[in-house]
């Protein structure tokens, strides 16, 4: 389980993201990336925070939601927590096909968004030239 202290859970918060952040794609998740660097009261620094979005729209039933947000929270803890700078802000959206998707699936796109992200290699955050040229090397 995802620390309790690495969760975004206010909706100001949010909507800062999303208001500041990158966005990327990926099949069945969108996401969501932000580095605080000034520091925010709203948003602490202790730690990288990680937020989930699933709407009624993708999955009718709270237990869908609440299945795939338990998924999403064990990828990122095993993944991304310990790679993530303490500045790292993301909120990972589900789209409709995330329903059909298994771990697996969800893990690669994770991964993949995060790899678009730059969250691996410490970077800036790739946009379409730098994958391309990402991909050459």
């Amino acid at each position: 389980m995802l620390p309790s202290d690495a969760r975004l859970r206010r909706g100001r918060d949010f909507r800062e993201i999303y208001r500041r952040g990158r966005h990327f794609n990926s099949g069945a998740l969108s996401l969501y990336c932000w580095f605080d660097r000034i520091g925010r009261p709203s948003l602490p620094v202790r730690s990288a925070l990680i937020g989930f979005t699933i709407s009624k729209k993708v999955a009718r039933y709270a237990n869908d939601r609440n299945l795939i947000k338990r998924r999403l929270r064990e990828i990122c803890r095993h993944e991304l927590l310990s790679v993530l700078p303490g500045d790292a802000r993301l909120v990972f959206v589900a789209r409709k096909s995330v329903l059909g998707a298994d771990f697996t699936t969800l893990r690669a796109d994770v991964l993949k968004l995060s790899s678009m992200a730059g969250l691996f290699r410490g970077d800036v955050p790739m946009t379409k030239g730098t994958a391309e040229a990402a991909a050459g090397e």
